[in-house]
């Protein structure tokens, strides 16, 4: 797909002095071609799994929604998708790809996770892939998350799990990520995540998203062959946690009437 790569390389050239290129935003970000590698598709299919049984829903939100490279799979799932984002960068890959994937129900907007733009009880699933240890403010971000999501709605978070050697090499020079990303470690991210919502299952996922290909992308082949079959699910290099936003509780007075029945 020469010319859709293209498009996302000439957004790239366009803004070499801003965050997008000296965070090292590279091809790996790259929706139009990543989406097509099998192993990419297989793994985000995977992710969604743990939506797939509540489907279709009617409004699911994306917070930090990044270049829109899991979007064709998402949108499967929702009448509606919002996303948000920072990065205007960023943004304008999504939108490029949006428009080029022809997908309908799609909104994108700038903004952050602590300061959500949306109403009170208004998303039936928010999704957060690779972008919790991003937000400057994780406690904030998570209040503002179970503010906008509607009583019983799901909270799908994807983590990269810094107890992974390969995470932990990929992360080596960049202190402040480390540091969020030791905050977010399986045990750690379980207890902070449950003691907001009700946790229904948490997992490690075997899968890096990257292309891979010569020396590195056979080192990584092995390497993941030799977690997935040696070390348990807490040393894998991705974590997928699903939990709930407890339904309303009954108000106090009817709860005061059942002690007095009894």
């Amino acid at each position: 797909m020469p010319e859709q790569d293209d498009q996302f390389k000439g957004i790239v050239e366009g803004n070499r002095r801003t965050r997008l290129s000296c965070c090292g935003f590279s091809d790996r970000f790259d929706p139009f071609r990543m989406s097509a590698l099998p192993h990419v598709a297989a793994f985000y299919q995977d992710v969604f799994s743990e939506l797939t049984k509540g489907a279709p829903y009617n409004r699911i939100l994306d917070v930090g929604c990044g270049t829109g490279l899991y979007f064709e799979w998402l949108c499967a799932l929702t009448k509606r998708l919002d996303g948000i984002e920072p990065s205007q960068e960023m943004l304008a890959v999504a939108r490029k790809f949006v428009l080029a994937r022809e997908l309908q129900g799609v909104y994108l907007q700038e903004g952050t996770a602590e300061s959500l733009p949306f109403d009170d009880e208004t998303f039936d699933a928010v999704v957060v892939l690779d972008a919790l240890h991003h937000t400057g403010d994780r406690e904030g971000a998570i209040e503002e998350i179970r503010r906008v999501l509607k009583p019983g709605g799901l909270l799908l978070v994807l983590e990269p799990n810094i107890r992974s050697p390969l995470i932990a090499v990929m992360h080596f020079f960049h202190r402040e990520e480390r540091a969020a990303l030791r905050a977010n470690k399986p045990r750690r991210l379980r207890a902070f995540l449950a003691s907001r919502f009700s946790e229904r299952s948490w997992r490690g996922a075997c899968q890096i998203v990257a292309e891979l290909r010569g020396i590195r992308g056979l080192l990584a082949k092995i390497y993941l062959l030799f977690v997935r079959h040696s070390l348990s699910e807490t040393w894998y290099p991705r974590q997928i946690w699903l939990g709930m936003k407890p339904p309303l509780s009954k108000p106090l007075a009817s709860r005061r009437k059942k002690k007095r029945n009894r």
